[in-house]
């Protein structure tokens, strides 16, 4: 199973309803289509949109049931919009309720303190992690090439845990192709060791 670490947004229906956004969801769906087990670790409001989202993510096959649902705050709307910013206790209770991940891809925005507990955590269970965020959280990163692809490394086996992603300034379906690949295993099912 792979774990997914980053609070997802809703957006817009055509019909009206909201539906799972950003990009752990954009990257748990073409796990998901690839035969990925995928569970988001996240925090959304809890109120009607939260619901509509949780609807979506169980509709799309991507587990949702260490996602935390937090009454004072409101599920955040929007394709521009980021996700509820988790805190080191959050993801840490996420990847124990979990117990078995192959690999953890922790999404901004991300602290420093966040980013050591998800990486105890990770190699605890001996889980591959990627961390996507800002260039500044003080570790080397990976920065992407124009195209959204990487140049080096370009699989989890190629880069001692962490491996750090520079979150590009658009984002792009090339983008959301290259972390699942670097998640996904050659023939599906749980990710590469």
């Amino acid at each position: 199973m792979i774990a997914i670490i980053g609070s997802p947004v809703a957006e817009l229906a055509a019909d009206g309803s909201h539906q799972a956004g950003g990009l752990g969801v954009r990257v748990a769906r073409a796990l998901v289509r690839g035969g990925e087990r995928v569970e988001m670790i996240g925090r959304i409001g809890a109120d009607r949109i939260g619901e509509e989202l949780t609807l979506s993510l169980a509709r799309d096959g991507i587990g949702h049931v260490a996602l935390l649902r937090d009454a004072a705050l409101a599920t955040p709307v929007g394709a521009a919009a980021r996700g509820i910013e988790l805190d080191r206790g959050d993801a840490q209770l996420g990847l124990r309720y979990l117990t078995s991940f192959s690999a953890v891809l922790l999404i901004d925005p991300a602290n420093v303190t966040l980013v050591q507990g998800v990486t105890e955590e990770s190699a605890y269970g001996g889980a591959h992690l990627i961390v996507v965020g800002d260039a500044d959280l003080e570790h080397g990163v990976v920065a992407p090439a124009a195209s959204g692809a990487p140049g080096t490394p370009t699989s989890l086996r190629e880069a001692a845990p962490p491996l750090f992603v520079a979150r590009p300034s658009a984002e792009s379906p090339e983008f959301d192709a290259y972390l699942a690949g670097l998640l996904a295993s050659d023939e599906g099912g749980s990710a590469k060791a």
